[in-house]
């Protein structure tokens, strides 16, 4: 008589007070039984319990509903699925740049190593990339930019509870902190060159739509994405508002600053005046137009960049000596910054600028050029000796610097402690 088979059944459901629901379910094709979980609006999930006794599973379906109410679920969780899961479910949230440099990111971590599970992306994986990516020459800056981006991810992930924790990433030491600009302020003679090299990377037909965008540039401070997203008819882009009251403004909307904030924004005389150069009935669409050879429109911000890039070369306007980097359209940037720092005070500069931070303003562009400051302060001196107020620093008369008064009491004192012989003092000669 054949031996009669046992049935094997699905153990019941344990619900966890933090939503989860646990069971065992018999795999005939493995031969065992595997423990399941899932929670409201997550898929199923399963790892084998590597035994054939329903008793066994179930102990093992409780020990893991404990452990899920205890720290929601820890299993691991592939690195693919959790980047999927970051870009669906947090990266829309968050600005154009961000999405931008995530992508980035990524490169950089396939071009190092991809790994397996997001368990993986430790405090020793994070190193091991960073010197990578160091090796590869990028900058320091950069590489604690995509750290940061990283971290990001991570604690989102640890919210999620597709890891047990944050791990701690070190960011690079910058030991140069005034060394962070990647170019420099350019003079107006460089400008000038450049300029007048323009013809010679666009073709004559499209230079004076570069030549425009680099004096509006060289007038505004605007980050190039800025500028190449300035129009002059439509409230839900950045725009020119209200160009014929007295003080004209920028009006930026929060998904176009990288401020990340709705703002209305002064702008300095000189671009106004250049604002209004452009005749009233040519104010339609965008403010910046530069075309290329067939004089169509060029959309593509990197296309810009890099042409702007090569019009300094042209100029031969070098910007860093170690790097041998050539003008860009962030140098005009710095320039207006350098341009309006001796003349403003850091809260304006900084609204021009449109800085978060009033740190970044003062970390480069004030106080970055110390003769200048001393020449600022000496003039300021000499103003004030001019108009008869030395007294602000205990200067009498045409003296240059303070000189004690000889008529003072303590002058006097002094002179007739000098005629006091030393039998006749208290002081005892040291040792």
């Amino acid at each position: 008589m054949a031996k009669r088979r046992r049935r094997r059944r699905s153990g019941d459901r344990i619900h966890t007070d933090n939503g989860y629901a646990v069971w065992t379910t018999w795999i005939e094709a493995k031969g065992s039984y595997v423990v399941r979980w899932t929670t409201e609006g997550e898929p199923t999930r399963q790892e084998s319990a590597n035994t054939t006794r329903q008793r066994e599973a179930d102990r093992l379906a409780n020990a893991k509903a404990r452990d899920l109410e205890e720290g929601g679920d820890t299993s691991p969780t592939s690195f693919a699925v959790c980047v999927d899961r970051y870009e669906v479910e947090e990266l829309p949230s968050l600005s154009q740049r961000s999405t931008t440099q995530w992508g980035t990111v990524l490169n950089w971590v396939r071009r190092f190593r991809c790994p397996r599970q997001i368990a993986d992306v430790d405090e020793s994986y994070c190193s091991q990339w960073a010197a990578f990516m160091r090796s590869e020459g990028l900058a320091e800056i950069s590489i604690a930019s995509y750290l940061g981006t990283m971290r990001a991810m991570l604690g989102w992930a640890a919210e999620m509870k597709l890891i047990r924790r944050r791990p701690t990433i070190k960011l690079p030491h910058r030991a140069r902190r005034s060394k962070l600009m990647k170019g420099r302020p350019i003079t107006l003679e460089e400008f000038e060159r450049m300029l007048e090299r323009t013809a010679a990377i666009t073709g004559e037909a499209a230079a004076p739509t570069w030549r425009h965008l680099l004096r509006g540039l060289w007038l505004s401070g605007l980050r190039i994405a800025e500028a190449m997203g300035l129009w002059w008819d439509r409230a839900d882009r950045l725009h020119v508002y209200q160009l014929d009251r007295r003080r004209p403004m920028l009006r930026i909307l929060a998904e176009f600053e990288k401020g990340n904030r709705d703002r209305l924004l002064p702008i300095t005389p000189d671009f106004v005046a250049f604002l209004r150069s452009t005749p009233e009935y040519a104010r339609r669409g965008r403010v910046f137009t530069p075309t290329g050879i067939k004089g169509r429109p060029i959309k593509s911000l990197d296309t810009v960049k890099r042409r702007i890039s090569s019009i300094g070369e042209a100029a031969a306007v070098v910007v860093d000596d170690r790097s041998g980097k050539f003008a860009s359209a962030h140098d005009l940037r710095r320039t207006f910054g350098a341009r309006w720092a001796p003349y403003v005070m850091p809260l304006t500069l900084k609204a021009l600028m449109r800085h978060e931070s009033i740190e970044t303003t003062e970390r480069y562009y004030v106080g970055q050029n110390a003769e200048r400051t001393a020449a600022a302060v000496e003039d300021a001196y000499a103003d004030l000796m001019g108009r008869g107020r030395g007294d602000l620093f205990g200067d009498h008369g045409d003296e240059r610097y303070w000189k004690p008064d000889e008529k003072s009491s303590e002058i006097l004192a002094a002179k007739e402690l000098s005629k006091c012989p030393l039998e006749d003092s208290n002081l005892q000669p040291s040792d």
